[in-house]
């Protein structure tokens, strides 16, 4: 063995090479930016809501109702519409017809619902303004119950359009002698609203619309694709990343068995509770479990993430690794409306599924002002900037079992090289954009080899100290 200078020099030259063709490497844990909203409220404060009535023709010749009980889910988590109790006695009675059966799956199993003749539907959010659906074969069943929805506008009827969810009615708490202020509102465009002044950041997701094509024997129900988006779910250090609907009709949200498998789950012991369940097919049970975070990727590169969650584990479609519900969307109103307190994470929604035909679609997400502290990974000492101070922690703990907080950035329970090449890869990124994006990217400060340089030094006399 030689312990000459020339080799341990050249030793040192190529360990920086070495580091960074690992640093641009994809690296599994903590390697993107996060904007932390805060704890989930684990239940939806309100579910979007549309009044609905049917009529004969396109040019509305005989109205079919209902009049009363024409109050719809809006539903993005549906393909179809559907109508149930009361609102398809009150049909019926005005002449309402159906030419087949079919059998709808649901989050407690199936059911079968009649198919009506082909109909116009209009439907209209908050300010009344009517939107229209020619020729569409409806589904109803008078002996199913949805609570307070006599029915479901499903993805149907957002295809083609932009959907706004406004939940800023209930900044400040609300008046309980104005109803309207009770529910969230809803609103329908042709493009996408200019953010309006005052507000906080804009973020995008990407959601990617997946035909679920109605079986069996004709006639079929019309029916729109579901949005799917990618969501990653944390739990200690295990982390499980898969494809999740985007449901405004879920009130709370929900992981497949695989998934809570993955995360070391047993939904046996680690239920808080068994919570049970309607919906299309009847009712079922659900263990409701805990667990660290979700996290929503964003175009504009970082993870809007929800902590401290309580979350359903139910097996309802193959192709289902979760749903994102309504708890998420409304998360952190709970405190505005009841305690004053400051607004909700987000403050509206916008579903933009204009561009349907080609399988795509995006979910633009208005937080509330203030709401823009992204963490940058490797920042430990959490000052905002990424530096030495960071680096001198987690060589601290180079090697050692960890927390993310001591510089375990992979969440694989250690602190190793890979964890290092994460922290190196941000040096000096700002903990506020935008600054930092470009093209709607985030564009990290790349470590420079001198950089390198210095941090191979200690890396090795650590290791030699071992």
């Amino acid at each position: 063995m030689c312990i000459c200078h020339s080799c341990r020099n050249l030793v040192m030259a190529t360990v920086p090479a070495l580091l960074l063709v690992m640093a641009s490497s994809a690296v599994a844990g903590w390697a993107t930016p996060r904007l932390v909203l805060g704890p989930s409220d684990n239940i939806a404060l309100d579910q979007p809501r549309v009044a609905v009535e049917l009529f004969s023709d396109a040019d509305a010749t005989q109205s079919f109702g209902p009049e009363m009980f024409n109050t719809f889910l809006l539903d993005t988590g549906a393909t179809s519409t559907l109508a149930v109790g009361y609102a398809v006695e009150e049909m019926t009675a005005s002449g309402y017809l159906v030419d087949g059966t079919h059998e709808e799956q649901g989050v407690a199993g199936t059911a079968w619902f009649d198919v009506s003749a082909p109909y116009r539907v209009d439907f209209a959010g908050s300010d009344g303004l009517r939107q229209t659906m020619l020729d569409q074969r409806i589904l109803s069943n008078p002996d199913i119950n949805f609570g307070g929805f006599h029915g479901i506008i499903g993805m149907t009827g957002m295809v083609n359009r932009v959907t706004e969810l406004d939940m800023t009615g209930w900044s400040g708490g609300i008046d309980w002698m104005q109803p309207e202020d009770l529910y969230m509102k809803v609103h329908f465009h042709d493009a996408v609203p200019e953010p309006i002044a005052g507000t906080g950041p804009r973020y995008s997701v990407t959601a990617n619309l997946v035909e679920f094509t109605p079986e069996g024997e004709p006639p079929l129900p019309d029916a729109a694709p579901l949005p799917f988006v990618e969501m990653t779910a944390s739990r200690g250090t295990r982390r499980s990343t898969g494809q999740f609907v985007f449901d405004t009709g879920g009130q709370i949200s929900i992981i497949s068995t695989a998934m809570a498998a993955e995360l070391g789950i047993d939904p046996e012991q680690d239920a808080l509770a068994i919570l049970p369940i309607e919906g299309v097919g009847g009712s079922t049970e659900m263990p409701i479990v805990p667990f660290d975070r979700l996290m929503l990727p964003t175009e504009q590169g970082v993870e809007l993430t929800w902590t401290d969650l309580r979350i359903g584990v139910l097996d309802i479609h193959p192709a289902l690794d979760g749903i994102f519900g309504s708890d998420l969307l409304t998360s952190g109103w709970f405190d505005a409306v009841f305690a004053s307190g400051v607004d909700g994470y987000i403050e509206r929604a916008h579903l933009v599924f204009t561009d349907a035909s080609e399988g795509a679609g995006s979910l633009q997400f208005d937080l509330r002002s203030g709401l823009d502290q992204v963490l940058i990974p490797g920042d430990l000492t959490g000052d905002g900037v990424v530096g030495g101070g960071d680096l001198a922690i987690m060589l601290a703990n180079l090697g050692q079992p960890a927390t993310e907080a001591q510089g375990d950035l992979t969440l694989d329970g250690r602190v190793g090289m890979r964890d290092v090449s994460v922290l190196l890869r941000n040096w000096n990124s700002p903990k506020s954009p935008p600054a930092a994006f470009v093209d709607g990217t985030w564009v990290p400060e790349p470590a420079t080899l001198a950089l390198w340089a210095v941090a191979a030094p200690l890396l090795l006399l650590r290791r030699r100290g071992r």
